[in-house]
């Protein structure tokens, strides 16, 4: 999902719609025993997601971008969000220049995320549309979904962080006025006046 400058809000409803489509479809292939229609569980960054945002970028015309991906593992009950900063090279091509990956723990949640999030005009959204769609979120299935979304939020502020520090280190090299050196050692110049 795009977002940014310029980029249209997204609809809670159309999101929700594909996410539950998605999860029925993986779900019924995955009861059925239907090779190949399952998504594959295996932990291997195919990297297609950075191909996707790179096809992107080239089209914008852009020299870098940066890209976020969140992996939710309910096993282990945690989430990891990794971030990239990725640069075109002058001779093309595009390179990761910084990137971070930051994982929590999804059953120690931040108590104050987790109220945050409940309380939220498009969350109490959804969880109208799942109750009237008949699905009623249990209790159990609510607090975890909650949990997840508080660790993700918690990992994203940091990654943010991270990604803000190496921004900013480097933000006045390229933003700046040229750093001017003098003369090297034993070389001066003098002025003829």
């Amino acid at each position: 999902m795009r977002t940014g400058e310029g980029e249209k809000a997204r609809s809670i409803a159309d999101l929700l719609t594909k996410i539950l489509q998605s999860q029925v479809a993986d779900q019924l292939a995955e009861l059925l025993g239907e090779p190949g229609k399952a998504k594959p569980k295996t932990k291997s960054d195919s990297g297609e997601w950075l191909k996707s945002a790179t096809k992107t970028a080239e089209g914008d015309a852009v020299a870098g971008f940066r890209v976020t991906r969140v992996n939710p593992d309910a096993g282990l009950r945690q989430v990891s969000v990794e971030t990239r900063f990725v640069a075109r090279q002058p001779r093309g091509g595009w390179e990761t220049v910084w990137q971070h990956t930051e994982t929590l723990d999804a059953s120690k949640p931040n108590k104050d995320l987790v109220d945050r999030i409940a309380n939220d005009p498009q969350i109490k959204q959804i969880l109208e549309l799942t109750k009237a769609a008949g699905l009623g979120a249990g209790d159990d299935a609510l607090q975890t979904a909650l949990q997840f979304g508080a660790a993700t939020m918690q990992a994203q502020e940091s990654a943010n962080s991270r990604f803000f520090e190496f921004r900013d280190r480097y933000l006045q090299r390229l933003e700046g006025p040229p750093l001017l050196i003098g003369p090297a050692a034993g070389k001066v110049e003098r002025d003829s006046k």
